[in-house]
């Protein structure tokens, strides 16, 4: 039996050498805010139309990515010190998993919010 685990089995006592960022920090949620933005101006302009307002179209890209990219940001932030405990590949399934719950709650109110004005 050898007296080192494998890296991946490790457990990472130490949170600054933890993989993820700390998304706590206001430089990572500016870095998100920032490509959230760019993102949102990118596809705009890529499916812009005469038909359609390009500043409604940006408004409302712009407003939903904001709401997944904060969230999930406020998601990992909060789960940070829980998933720095876990073994690294069993944290990096946990943090997936986690994103995808937000990203999935966040559509689902956004689905229902429209519904239930339109």
């Amino acid at each position: 039996m050898s007296a080192a685990a494998p890296a991946s089995h490790q457990r990472n006592p130490d949170a600054a050498a933890f993989f993820l960022p700390d998304f706590c920090a206001a430089r990572a949620t500016l870095a998100i805010v920032l490509i959230v933005e760019l993102v949102a101006i990118v596809l705009t302009i890529a499916r812009h139309n005469a038909q359609s307002s390009f500043w409604v179209d940006l408004a409302s890209l712009s407003f939903f990515l904001l709401w997944l990219g904060l969230s999930c940001a406020a998601v990992l932030c909060r789960s940070r010190s829980w998933l720095a405990a876990l073994p690294t590949q069993r944290s990096v399934a946990v943090a997936l998993a986690l994103l995808v719950l937000t990203i999935l709650c966040v559509a689902e109110l956004v689905y229902q919010t429209g519904r239930a004005l339109s």
